[in-house]
């Protein structure tokens, strides 16, 4: 009985290590510079290609439902009128979204 009590203790101890090794995971993807989802990568890589666009980082709303309900992009190039309408046109088209869903402005520094 003894030796199946010490299996027991060893398998509650392997669980416990591996919760905490999927928590440390959770918490380096959460912290990971590159952030956000694949989809805001995605989005934010195509949009940085763009030309005058420059730098640009993304964020996606999703509805409980998956659909998008709004995008917000910053981006070094948005003080330009042409370059803020080239990235919600992108974004329009690349997510099925309306106009009034995409707010792009420029990031600070």
């Amino acid at each position: 009985m003894k030796k199946i009590l010490d299996r027991l203790r060893g398998a509650r101890w392997i669980e416990l290590l591996l919760a905490i090794a999927a928590a440390a995971i959770l918490l380096l993807q959460l912290m990971d510079g590159s952030g956000g989802s694949d989809l805001e990568r995605r989005l934010a890589s195509i949009l940085s290609s763009v030309e005058g666009v420059g730098g640009v980082e993304v964020m996606v709303v999703e509805g409980e439902d998956g659909a998008v309900e709004g995008v917000l992009v910053v981006a070094d190039g948005a003080d330009d009128a042409g370059t803020c309408l080239r990235i919600q046109y992108a974004v329009q088209t690349l997510l099925g979204v309306e106009a009034a869903s995409v707010e792009v402005v420029r990031r600070a520094g």
